[in-house]
């Protein structure tokens, strides 16, 4: 594989870091889920060149109606689209790479055996602990078992 760290963007991680970065990465993968919901909602009533009628709850309980029609309603749609990206990127950032939004998968760059690996989470998982080979696929997950062989134990 060669002298990766060389050419690799960020700094691998440990299994404490990962761990301690979730609550983070649970937060923006739950907004991108509501995010995306909301533009497939909306661009269902652009293809089908209906006006759409938004519906949403305020402060106080009462619900509040918007009517966009189709210039409208795709202007929010390209705003959802830019805010999605603004929190993956936010996301990448941090070195970790978004796999799946719905199921939130997501991996983070670690070193196992001073080998380049990705330590793993989906969602309704309590902690990361599964990892898997750069070029293996989600479905090759194996757990954690020797947590020592995943980098120092301290904050780097």
């Amino acid at each position: 594989m060669g002298d990766y760290k060389q050419t690799m963007l960020f700094k691998p991680v440990t299994i404490q870091e990962a761990n301690a970065y979730l609550p983070f990465v649970k937060e923006k993968l739950i907004k991108v889920q509501k995010l995306v919901i909301k533009g497939q909602v909306l661009q269902q009533h652009l293809d089908d060149r209906k006006t759409t009628k938004i519906s949403r709850l305020r402060a106080d309980g009462q619900e509040e109606i918007e009517l966009l029609d189709f210039s409208s309603a795709r202007e929010k749609v390209l705003a959802i689209e830019q805010t999605i990206r603004d929190e993956l990127v936010k996301l990448h950032g941090l070195g970790i790479v978004v796999k799946s939004i719905v199921p939130g998968r997501i991996c983070f760059f670690a070193e196992r055996h001073r080998q380049p690996v990705f330590l793993s989470w989906q969602a309704g998982e309590k902690e990361v602990s599964y990892w898997h080979a750069l070029d293996d696929g989600f479905s090759m997950r194996q757990i954690v078992q020797q947590p020592e062989a995943f980098g120092p134990h301290y904050i780097h």
